[in-house]
C-alpha cells in the first residue's frame, strides 16, 4: 500500500485500516466523515464528496447512479438527492448535511465503476459548499 503526502505539518497521513471480517479497507485520514458512510474532502470547491470503502463494500458492486436535482442546487441533510443502483440494493443518496451541491462527476453517469475501484479517487460523487 503505499503512503499518502505527508500534510502541511510534515506529519505522516497513513490511511487507517478498517476490519470487518476477513475484509479489511483503506480508510484515509486527510478527509472527514459523515454518520451516512460518505467522505469529505476539504478543497479550493468547498468539499468533494464520495462513499466510504465501507458503504461500497456494503453496496457490493455499484453499476448506475442517477441524481435527482441540478447542479448548483441548495439541499437539506435528510433530503434525497439521487439514487444508487447495486447487485445488492437500490439505495437513495442524501447529503451529508445542510449545503449546495455545487457539481457532479459527471464522469460516473456515464459509467459509475470507479465507485467500486477507485472510491476516494477517481470515484467521488461531487463538490459541495457548506
Amino acid at each position: 500500500m503505499s503512503s499518502l503526502p505527508p500534510d502541511e505539518n510534515g506529519d505522516s497521513q497513513e490511511p487507517l485500516i478498517f476490519k470487518m471480517g476477513e475484509y479489511s479497507a483503506r480508510i484515509p485520514t486527510d478527509r472527514f466523515y459523515s454518520e451516512n458512510h460518505l467522505w469529505l474532502q476539504e478543497g479550493p470547491f468547498g468539499f468533494r464528496v464520495g462513499f466510504t470503502a465501507y458503504s461500497v463494500r456494503l453496496l457490493q458492486d455499484v453499476y448506475f447512479l442517477d441524481w435527482e436535482i441540478d447542479p448548483k442546487t441548495n439541499v437539506q441533510r435528510k433530503t434525497e438527492i439521487g439514487q444508487i443502483e447495486s447487485s445488492k440494493a437500490v439505495s437513495s443518496l442524501y447529503p451529508p448535511c445542510d449545503g449546495r451541491v455545487v457539481a457532479f462527476n459527471e464522469e460516473l453517469l456515464n459509467d459509475p465503476s470507479a465507485i467500486n475501484t477507485d472510491g476516494y479517487g477517481l470515484g467521488w460523487l461531487y463538490d459541495f459548499e457548506t
